[in-house]
């Protein structure tokens, strides 16, 4: 069954707006952590498996060691954060990003508090382009 873009649009827009309420509620202001959740002003940009927009032999094998597949890129699952969030805010591979997508990979050395949705195809992350958002990052149980 095909997933729909109208659809993909309703469900990031429902977590977005719950993120941001769950935010707002709970009284974060940007980059404070509170718990399992952090709120942050982010770059977020999108990008492609295709070989010059990722590293390595694999262009669909992200940083965790994960490989997405087709099916996983069309319903956008996953994010690569820029290193210096996921040291500073000690984010791991899992971890969720509100709109749901999974920390998988990370951006290049040089890109700094951005996320990079990880897209089928370049005309879709060019179509994404890039915004500035208030993303809430929930990270998982640690053992």
């Amino acid at each position: 069954m095909k997933i729909k873009w109208f659809h993909l649009g309703i469900v990031a827009l429902f977590s977005l707006a719950f993120g941001l309420f769950l935010g707002s509620e709970i009284g974060i202001s940007t980059a404070e952590e509170l718990g399992r959740f952090i709120k942050i002003d982010a770059d977020i940009t999108a990008y492609s498996p295709s070989p010059n927009q990722t590293w390595g032999g694999n262009p669909f094998q992200m940083a965790s060691g994960r490989v997405a597949t087709p099916h996983d890129l069309e319903q956008l699952k996953y994010v690569a954060l820029s290193r210096d969030l996921l040291e500073d805010y000690d984010i791991r591979w899992g971890d969720v990003v509100w709109i749901g997508f999974r920390v998988e990979d990370k951006m290049g050395p040089k890109a700094t508090v951005g996320v990079d949705l990880f897209m089928r195809s370049i005309g879709l992350a060019r179509k994404f382009g890039r915004q500035n958002r208030t993303i809430i990052i929930e990270r998982k149980p640690y053992d």
